[in-house]
């Protein structure tokens, strides 16, 4: 059935309208009657961490001495240790973790043990914890987890039968 003039017409008469009404649209947004919405607030860059904010620790040796270093890239210095070394590790993280849970984990074996109440990061942000090396030569590590921040410790016993086989390590004095 052939399509009669008029309503060819209003084919073409309501593509017009349609047209129209689309070229206008981005004015009608913008019109004053509707409200316009404000852009989000930058965001506060003071609250956001430096990327390379991670803990300090201080290791405490059995014989009364320590060491302090920064996990730099989610790492810490390779520290040297005895065979069978109980030591302890203060670590100082941002007060922004303070109430976070904390989770010590020994990789290659040895003891990692958190001290102190359910293992929660201190209002100042410190939490210890001990570590207690294997009695082989080696590397041990130690993960420690606060949230989304996480750091290596790692830990040298030298090879007595090697000891041109222990690479630099950060001791007492160094």
């Amino acid at each position: 059935m052939a399509e009669s003039s008029a309503m060819k017409f209003s084919r073409q008469l309501l593509g017009l309208v349609l047209l129209a009404t689309l070229a206008s649209a981005p004015a009608l947004l913008s019109s004053p009657q509707s409200p316009a919405i404000p852009p989000p607030p930058p965001p506060n860059l003071s609250l956001v961490p430096p990327v390379d904010a991670g803990p300090v620790a201080t290791i405490g040796f059995a014989n009364s001495t320590s060491v302090r270093t920064r996990s730099s890239g989610g790492q810490f210095r390779l520290t040297g240790i005895r065979p069978n070394e109980t030591i302890s590790i203060r670590l100082q993280f941002p007060v922004s973790l303070a109430s976070a849970p904390l989770l010590a984990t020994a990789l290659d074996g040895g003891e990692a043990n958190v001290q102190g109440q359910r293992s929660l990061i201190a209002a100042d942000g410190t939490i210890s914890v001990r570590f207690k090396a294997g009695g082989q030569p080696g590397l041990y590590r130690v993960l420690v987890v606060a949230a989304t921040n996480r750091s290596l410790l790692k830990f040298w016993v030298p090879d007595p039968k090697n000891p041109k086989g222990t690479p630099p390590v950060l001791q007492p004095g160094s």
